[in-house]
């Protein structure tokens, strides 16, 4: 639960008591709410949303914004680039702790974020997901699977990273074409098995 606005929470008395030192502005700027838990208490930018006093951030010692900025507009203000067929994550759809920075983008329906190259990618020959153990080429639409998993690429068809022995047995292979490590993986000639 939350203390109303000029209540700040005591934990000694495990109640809501009045603000005895209240911060300097306290006029509500649009995007923040009430923060109880500190002392002094003073207004804070909901998640996602920029704390700043007129143009700049807010700096390390100072608590009270003057704007909450929406992550789209600071994003615009700061020159970042936005990926073709992205759209910037308004500040309202952000987790708990969660901060607007350069790669606070989603891709347009139907294509996939590759944050390590900045790219939206097209599902084409892609998992639907990405699958775990997988990982992004850092400036290409292409998605790997980790070393020591397989396929090296997953795709459609097979969209899972699995180690060696998975792989096969997936694939009904006998599982003798696996090294001792697992790192390399080997399909036998089916025609001749």
């Amino acid at each position: 639960y939350r203390c109303d606005v000029g209540f700040t929470w005591d934990r000694l008395k495990k109640n809501c008591t009045v603000c005895s030192v209240r911060a300097s502005s306290q006029v509500q700027p649009a995007n923040s709410e009430w923060n109880y838990t500190h002392t002094p208490c003073y207004y804070q930018c909901m998640n996602g949303y920029v704390s700043m006093i007129g143009d700049r951030l807010l700096a390390e010692n100072e608590t009270v914004p003057e704007i909450c900025k929406d992550c789209p507009d600071y994003a615009v203000e700061q020159g970042w680039l936005l990926p073709a067929n992205a759209t910037w994550r308004p500040s309202a759809s952000f987790a708990e702790g969660e901060v607007c920075v350069q790669d606070s983008w989603d891709c347009q329906a139907g294509l996939l974020k590759n944050p390590v190259a900045g790219l939206c990618c097209a599902t084409t020959d892609l998992p639907s997901t990405l699958p775990d153990f997988s990982e992004w080429d850092d400036s290409a639409c292409i998605l790997k699977c980790q070393s020591g998993f397989f396929p090296p690429f997953p795709s459609q068809l097979e969209s899972d990273c699995l180690t060696c022995k998975e792989y096969l047995a997936q694939n009904s292979i006998p599982v003798s074409g696996c090294d001792s490590l697992g790192s390399s993986c080997s399909i036998p000639d089916r025609a001749s098995a």
